[in-house]
């Protein structure tokens, strides 16, 4: 459910979020999230891919060796800045802090 200012909370059926990144330093380089609302169509992920590496590329991200990654939306922590385990290729927090 998602909520904007004091309306009555707007339905959705389902939200993800393409995170594009580097898979040499799991630097987030562009995240693009899809909420689909009733009657709405749900876009398959190498569609999704293609539209989140179209975005990243019209802003000027270099995207010649990143890789994408398809994350709930609700595993990331809000107001805490991300990363990519490569490793394990999941969106992890940043610690705050020196060396950030």
């Amino acid at each position: 459910m998602i909520q904007f200012g004091k309306d009555e909370p707007v339905r959705y059926e389902a939200s993800t979020v393409c995170v594009i990144y580097d898979p040499a330093d799991g630097r987030i380089l562009h995240m693009h999230q899809v909420t689909i609302f009733p009657g709405g169509r749900n876009p398959a992920q190498p569609e999704m891919e293609a539209r989140a590496f179209e975005l990243a590329k019209r802003a000027g991200v270099d995207v010649s060796k990143a890789k994408a990654l398809h994350v709930d939306p609700q595993s990331l922590t809000p107001g805490v800045p991300h990363k990519v385990d490569v490793r394990s290729r999941r969106v992890v927090d940043i610690p705050a802090g020196p060396g950030r």
